[in-house]
């Protein structure tokens, strides 16, 4: 599997857990909201007080109840995160299995494309 087609099976299979993310919390925000006769929908004074409050926040200074529906959330990508790194583990298993120092074989394809992942991975926000 080329670097290319890893990094965008990662980027689709990843914007699928976020879009899950994102649904799950519009659900929530909805459910709270008072539903206008336009259709429109308001969000209470105490809500947006209190996700305001939580906004300002840094995650180190959540409290422990706080810092776990983040941590609930994360756990999602895990599954991804370990498909990742059981790709890059199989083509440094192959490669091993080809050469006795994989630095002297920079230039072999599957070498290359475990480089450029993982130096797309480091810079890319």
């Amino acid at each position: 599997m080329s670097e290319n087609k890893m990094l965008k099976d990662f980027v689709e299979k990843g914007a699928d857990i976020e879009h899950d993310r994102w649904a799950r919390w519009q659900k929530y925000l909805h459910s709270l909201c008072i539903k206008n006769k336009d259709g429109s929908l308001t969000i209470p004074k105490e809500r947006v007080e209190w996700w305001e409050s939580e906004i300002a926040t840094p995650y180190k200074n959540l409290k422990e109840e706080l810092k776990e529906y983040d941590r609930k959330e994360t756990r999602n990508y895990l599954p991804l995160v370990k498909e990742i790194i059981k790709k890059i583990i199989e083509i440094i298993d192959n490669k091993a299995r080809g050469y006795s120092d994989l630095k002297t074989n920079a230039g072999d394809e599957n070498y290359g494309a475990l480089r450029s992942l993982i130096d797309e991975l480091e810079i890319k926000e």
